[in-house]
C-alpha cells in the first residue's frame, strides 16, 4: 500500500504535533470555523497554550448559516462534535442550484449517510461556534 505524503502546507502543524513537551505557544489567526476547530484538536492532544484571534467577537446572534458536507461532519466528529451538531442542524440530503432567471441548473446528492458515513447538515453559524467553543 502506497503511503500518501501530506501537502507542504501541513509541515508546520506536523512540527507542532511532534513537540513532545506540549509547551509550545500556539497562536491561530482567523477564527472562522477552522480556527476554533484546530484549537480544540490541539487541546485534545494535550496542548494548553493555544490562543485564537478573531476579528469579530463571538455572539449567539451571529447571523448567517451554511452547509457542511459529510466529510466536514466526519472531521468535526473526530473532535466529538457530531451529536450536538446533528441535534442543532437540519439534514440536507440534496442541494439544488438555480440560475438567476429561476431555472434549475443542477443538483448535488451528498446526504446519503450509508454512502458517506455522516449526513450533510445545514446550520446557523452560531450553532457550530457554540459546539466548538464548549
Amino acid at each position: 500500500m502506497r503511503t500518501k505524503q501530506p501537502p507542504a502546507e501541513f509541515t508546520f502543524i506536523q512540527l507542532i504535533m511532534d513537540d513532545t513537551s506540549l509547551q509550545t505557544r500556539i497562536t491561530i489567526i482567523g477564527g472562522g470555523i477552522g480556527g476554533p476547530a484546530l484549537a480544540l484538536a490541539l487541546h485534545q492532544v494535550g496542548y494548553r497554550n493555544v490562543a485564537v484571534y478573531e476579528a469579530y467577537p463571538f455572539s449567539d446572534s451571529v447571523k448567517g448559516g451554511f452547509n457542511v458536507a459529510p466529510n466536514g461532519i466526519a472531521a468535526l466528529a473526530e473532535l466529538g462534535l457530531e451529536k450536538e451538531l446533528i441535534l442543532g442542524a437540519t439534514s440536507t440530503p440534496t442541494s439544488y442550484f438555480w440560475s438567476d432567471d429561476g431555472s434549475q441548473i443542477g443538483t448535488m446528492d451528498y446526504g446519503n449517510v450509508s454512502k458517506y458515513g455522516y449526513p450533510a447538515l445545514s446550520m446557523a453559524r452560531a450553532t457550530l461556534y457554540k459546539a466548538v467553543a464548549k
